[in-house]
């Protein structure tokens, strides 16, 4: 199975963008503060869990802490892979010669001749 670069891309970037919010909750003084850039790194999770019709918070939050944030986590990188891929198929559907520029210099920097 192959994954999608732009959904690989955006991984990549979330990752990133999680550990600079877990750090600054680190390094931050009191634990408001903290709090606000630990909720913030897992944002897009949050987002989907809110929008689910069925779910209730309190319960989510009173059973198993631990394993929710995991989950939550686990879910904002599926968002993100999902929102990298939606977003490579509508460039490459309205510009298609992108994904021919593209592997022309993937080729050049592997030092393909083709």
């Amino acid at each position: 199975m192959r994954f999608n670069r732009g959904g690989l891309i955006c991984v990549g970037f979330y990752a990133s963008y999680v550990l600079f919010m877990l750090a600054a909750a680190y390094l931050a003084r009191d634990s408001k503060t903290s709090g606000f850039f630990m909720a913030l790194s897992a944002l897009p999770g949050w987002l989907v869990v809110g929008a689910m019709p069925g779910a209730t918070m309190e319960w989510l939050l009173l059973n198993g802490y631990f394993f929710v944030q995991v989950g939550v986590y686990l879910l904002s990188l599926a968002a993100a892979y999902l929102v990298g891929w939606i977003l490579e198929k509508a460039v490459l559907g309205v510009a298609p010669t992108l994904n021919r520029i593209d592997h022309w210099w993937f080729d050049r920097a592997r030092g393909d001749d083709r």
